[in-house]
């Protein structure tokens, strides 16, 4: 439940737009914003344990590594996290 409230209130161009407005040094190429951040919805709502059992299941939305997955998530800047928060 509290997945479908995200992806509701959290639209996929909606969270690209505040990374591309927020973000400093990060850029977007092949791994958008809104791809980590529902990667990442998949493990905080307990619907997979760890990112890399979350990949399979978006195996087809993503188009790196998933050592560039981890990178990215490691680099996300302070600015665009607080604007996802806010």
């Amino acid at each position: 439940m509290s997945r479908a409230t995200i992806e509701h209130a959290l639209s996929a161009s909606a969270l690209d737009a505040l990374f591309e407005h927020t973000a400093e040094a990060g850029y977007t190429q092949a791994l958008l914003f809104s791809t980590v951040v529902e990667l990442m919805s998949r493990v905080v709502c307990g619907k997979a344990h760890h990112v890399r059992s979350a990949d399979p299941h978006m195996v087809d939305r993503i188009p790196v590594t998933l050592k560039s997955v981890y990178e990215k998530l490691q680099n996300i800047e302070l600015g665009v996290s607080a604007g996802l928060v806010r």
